[in-house]
């Protein structure tokens, strides 16, 4: 049967990050008593929500992950729950009110960004599982398109950019640099291209080991192009070996587009939208040295697409 998606409303509860983390813990510890789990071992979930393998009444140990309500998340656990138990955690049960799910604990659940593999071996592999994922039937027809959410938080930037402008000149964060890749953003975004299933949040800290061979957390799930899934995969792994070097990143995408199945031009202009995304989060979380080291990443960017472009 189905799983419905989480219920939208919780997010208009929960006006700001803050509010959800006053009472993140309440909500764990109800979902934990009402579904008899026990023996909670804390994970790292990052900004996502509260983590935790527990153990269930028959004694089989499982992950219980209590969500921050967002948009970008409102299809993770029922198309979680759709996708091969071979790709991806089985789900047990979900409470879509509580933005809850209880899911099968992966072992032993390394993920690749910490599995010391070399840099194209992690890329491959990744990039074999990405084949897998868009290669799956788009399982629910209201999953978001990448080119109209996308399309909403670009747009929004664009104007807090201008309202954060003073504070960008006064950092030296260049406006027009971020400006220029948004714009491009909503020229590839208009271009409505790709109609596949992908991760939203394909970093590899969101690929575990499963014995022999690997599987997908943390889906975002979105309907578009594949190649916008590239730019954390190369970023995250490539910044273990050197931070902003634009040969390996362009390296990266060269060999992780390969594995994907996508063109690498198209993921490396995508990879810019989305270092251009970040600077204007940054400015608008009042967070100008995070905004100035998110403009470095997206000057390296740039040098990947344009060298990329001319060698086409």
């Amino acid at each position: 049967m189905p799983l419905p998606p989480f219920e939208s409303s919780a997010i208009d509860a929960y006006p700001a990050k803050s509010d959800w983390d006053a009472v993140s813990t309440e909500l764990f510890d109800t979902v934990l008593a009402e579904w008899e789990l026990s023996e909670p071992e804390m994970l790292d979930a990052g900004e996502g929500g509260v983590v935790a393998r527990v153990t269930r009444p028959d004694g089989l140990r499982a992950v219980l992950k209590v969500g921050f309500p967002h948009i970008e998340a409102v299809w993770e656990a029922a198309v979680l729950d759709a996708l091969p138990d071979d790709l991806a955690p089985a789900v047990y049960r979900v409470d879509p009110w509580r933005w809850a799910t209880l899911m099968e604990s992966i072992e032993p659940g390394v993920p690749l960004v910490r599995a010391g593999l070399p840099f194209d071996h992690s890329l491959e592999i990744a990039g074999g599982l990405h084949r897998r994922l868009t290669a799956c039937p788009v399982p629910y027809t209201d999953v978001d398109r990448l080119d109209d959410q996308l399309t909403y938080f670009l747009r929004r930037a664009l104007v807090s950019l201008d309202v954060h402008a003073e504070a960008a000149r006064r950092h030296g964060v260049p406006s027009d640099r971020v400006r220029d890749a948004l714009r491009e953003g909503l020229d590839l975004t208009s271009a409505r291209t790709g109609t596949a299933l992908i991760h939203g949040d394909f970093n590899p800290g969101n690929l575990i080991s499963s014995g022999d061979d690997w599987r997908i957390i943390d889906i975002k799930p979105l309907v578009g192009d594949p190649a916008f899934d590239l730019q954390p995969l190369v970023r995250d792994l490539a910044d273990r070996i050197s931070r902003d070097d634009a040969d390996l990143l362009r390296r990266g995408v060269v060999v992780a587009a390969r594995a994907m199945g996508c063109d690498p031009v198209r993921a490396a202009r995508w990879a810019r939208v989305r270092a251009a995304l970040n600077v204007s989060w940054c400015l608008d979380d009042l967070d100008a040295a995070q905004a100035v080291v998110e403009a470095r990443h997206l000057a390296c960017w740039d040098r990947v697409a344009e060298g990329l472009s001319s060698a086409a």
